[in-house]
């Protein structure tokens, strides 16, 4: 280990404020990185020759954080683990090498997106969407499985991590820091300035750890094997997919591969929590979607019919009280038109309206506008490559709550044209907003920044046409267009993504290859499409009215 590779670590911690159960912070470590970086460099090294990680550095200092409900029950609170700065660096520098053997060697499964280098929370979504407006297209139902884990990374059993870790090529001395890691670690809980005594953790990877949740990625990384469903994990954060023609046939197929995952999860000492592991119903037919269909939890190795060892999850439908399904931050309900989600922005933005309209007398423009960005366009900017699918209709209303705050942090009548306000402010319309993250997407995927679970998902007309058409067309280059049965399926990523791509008249910037140039270079394309002066041709338009009788 480098007396560089030391400062690099050091440098790359988040600077927090919080303290250890020594009294120190990150924030505190950083002031005087140099002067540590030696010391530290002849520890680690020490730590990894002899694969002994020190006991200081498994001691965690728990703060309970309260959530909601009542405070007299510990269901309620959020423990918060804060591990020694010391440690923190110890594990980055592991972290980084184990990281690098993993992808090196293709270790870690391509239905797995947490945690991972180039990898985000949408990639699964548009995995998921793609699946299920495929199978509509075809003509076929989808169930979909949403698995809800207890305590999934407290319940890692370390014996089977480290059986694991020597499946996939930790051997040897690395094998036995791990093992070292992992065992005689400490906590003790702080609450009000009074501390517990100290209790050893015989379970579960290190919570507020760095190599965690990377642990944790092993550790169900061959979840994929024991089904022949469709996965997506994010972490601890399962979606099971299956898609037929006949339902009756895809119900029994569901239960039966959802009976080997459960049976999986008991072998490894993990728990569905049965309340809330739910499942979904995709299909055009008005008679599946009417129809009883049953997908049980089975606990215990039994039949679905006996009713002593099989729980049935919930169906969320259109009739539950909650008819959507909390997907990585994104509601999905189970006609896909995302109503659900766009209404729970919808109420979020009006809160944040009220706030700005509180602020707007006081403050400045710029400050108006960061506010904004806090507050409005961050609900805006997440997951908008998936609920953008929805109907015009039904993203109009969040489309006038963005206006309304346009006109707020400029101080502009209620009624005000907002296109010149939008491009002063250098600010998308949520219709442009859209369309922005759909290029910004495919232009990930053109220039191989994707996961490689992506490759092959869309194709250029040349590689389709390879074998049958060899001569050279006008649109060879463009990406093939696959036909949509449904009208509504047109607006979803497998057919609006190549679309968009192909009517971005601008060649330069399809050609761009860095991210961030893009997507400059993009938002100013856009912003150059809006007009600096009214243009109005509504007869009798109230703003334009109210403008003449002031000029009068």
């Amino acid at each position: 280990m480098t007396h560089s590779e030391i400062l690099a670590a050091i440098a790359s911690l988040q600077s927090k404020k919080s303290t250890d159960f020594t009294g120190l912070s990150t924030f505190f470590i950083k002031q005087f990185s140099y002067e540590i970086a030696k010391p530290l460099q002849h520890i680690i090294n020490l730590s990894l020759s002899n694969s002994i990680v020190p006991s200081q550095m498994k001691i965690a200092k728990i703060v309970p954080i309260h959530k909601s409900g009542p405070r007299t029950s510990m269901d309620n609170y959020r423990p918060i683990s804060l591990l020694s700065c010391f440690s923190k660096i110890l594990e980055k520098v592991v972290c980084g090498r184990l990281c690098s053997f993993l992808e090196i060697n293709n270790i870690l499964s391509g239905s797995q997106f947490g945690f991972r280098s180039g990898h985000s929370t949408i990639h699964p979504m548009v995995h998921f969407v793609n699946h299920v407006s495929t199978a509509l297209n075809n003509k076929e139902h989808t169930i979909a499985i949403f698995c809800d884990l207890r305590k999934a990374f407290d319940s890692c059993d370390h014996k089977i991590l480290l059986k694991k870790l020597y499946a996939v090529g930790i051997r040897g001395a690395a094998l036995d820091w791990f093992q070292n890691y992992l065992t005689g670690r400490k906590q003790f809980v702080t609450i009000n300035g009074q501390n517990s005594s100290l209790k050893e953790v015989l379970l579960g990877v290190p919570q507020g750890s760095i190599l965690g949740p990377i642990l944790f990625l092993l550790y169900i990384n061959d979840l994929p094997l024991c089904s022949r469903l469709r996965d997506f994990l994010f972490a601890d954060d399962c979606t099971l997919l299956a898609s037929g023609p006949s339902l009756p046939e895809l119900v029994e197929h569901v239960n039966m591969e959802f009976k080997n995952v459960c049976t999986y999860f008991r072998q490894n000492k993990l728990a569905l929590h049965p309340q809330k592991t739910q499942f979904m119903l995709f299909s055009n037919s008005r008679d599946a979607i009417d129809s009883n269909v049953s997908i049980f939890i089975n606990n215990n190795n039994c039949e679905p019919e006996n009713p002593d060892f099989c729980t049935p999850l919930e169906r969320i439908s259109s009739l539950s009280t909650i008819p959507a399904v909390k997907f990585l931050g994104v509601y999905f309900d189970c006609d896909l038109n995302f109503k659900y989600h766009i209404r729970t922005i919808c109420s979020k933005v009006s809160r944040a309206l009220y706030m700005l309209r509180s602020c707007k007398n006081f403050l400045s423009p710029t400050a108006m506008k960061t506010l904004y960005y806090s507050l409005i366009h961050c609900h805006l900017v997440y997951g908008n490559q998936i609920w953008s699918s929805a109907s015009a209709g039904a993203i109009t209303e969040l489309s006038r709550k963005q206006k309304a705050a346009i006109r707020i942090i400029t101080n502009s009548r209620y009624n005000q044209h907002t296109e010149p306000l939008f491009k002063t402010m250098k600010i998308l319309p949520l219709t442009h907003l859209n369309e922005f993250f759909r290029l910004q997407f495919m232009q990930r995927f053109m220039q191989g920044f994707l996961p490689c679970s992506f490759n092959n998902t869309w194709i250029s007309n040349e590689a389709r046409r390879q074998e049958n058409t060899p001569m050279v067309l006008r649109n060879h280059d463009d990406f093939y267009l696959p036909s949509s049965r449904l009208k509504s399926l047109e607006s979803f990523p497998l057919y609006s993504f190549p679309r968009a791509w192909i009517n971005l008249s601008d060649e330069n910037i399809k050609f761009t290859r860095n991210i961030v140039e893009f997507n400059l270079s993009l938002k100013t394309h856009f912003l150059n499409k809006l007009s600096s002066t009214v243009a109005c041709t509504k007869a009798y338009c109230p703003s334009c009215n109210t403008i003449l009788q002031l000029r009068i």
